[in-house]
């Protein structure tokens, strides 16, 4: 069983709602699957800097996240990733999916020149079935920071943001410590 992570089709579209949809909160902001999302991921597909990516199980979808390449003036016009809507299949959570889909958001910025997100939260909320009820932002950047020899004088960057965690979260959700977490 292999993952991967491609771009969404037209023809995941319904199965990317189900998805995004698979919670009480989320089910009222995101309605029932119809033109809406059609023109929405008309939108986001037409766009150069969006991707909706989904992960792919035995030719299942049970992943979705979508990214947006922020350009910007600032940190010597440096782009921003920002990640929404991560959502995993119910029946796989717990299994390191999500954390995957992570990794595959930060190989994707790196990619397009925005190697980590400047600004990503991921809000679950207590309301959530299955959430670690945790919101998170990470504002390090690597663009203007690295020297020549290709290593950071800040030393190495926390993973998904858990230098914002209190010590035992931190250990909890991102594995223990380092310099800067």
């Amino acid at each position: 069983m292999e993952m991967i992570f491609r771009e969404a089709e037209r023809d995941d579209l319904e199965r990317v709602v189900e998805l995004i949809a698979d919670d009480a909160v989320a089910a009222r902001r995101t309605g029932s699957y119809g033109e809406p999302h059609i023109r929405g991921f008309e939108a986001v597909t037409a766009s150069p800097d969006n991707e909706l990516i989904v992960a792919e199980l035995d030719g299942e979808v049970i992943g979705v996240m979508q990214l947006t390449f922020i350009p910007g003036i600032s940190r010597n016009g440096a782009s921003r990733l920002l990640v929404e809507a991560v959502r995993v299949d119910r029946a796989l959570r717990g299994q390191g999916i999500g954390r995957r889909l992570m990794d595959h958001a930060h190989e994707r910025g790196r990619a397009r020149a925005a190697p980590w997100p400047s600004s990503r939260r991921t809000s679950s909320g207590p309301r959530r079935t299955g959430s670690t009820g945790v919101s998170v932002t990470s504002s390090r950047t690597r663009a203007s920071s690295s020297r020549s020899d290709g290593t950071d004088p800040q030393g190495p960057l926390p993973p998904h943001g858990c230098a914002r965690f209190s010590a035992v979260k931190r250990s909890q959700m991102c594995g223990g410590g380092g310099p800067f977490w």
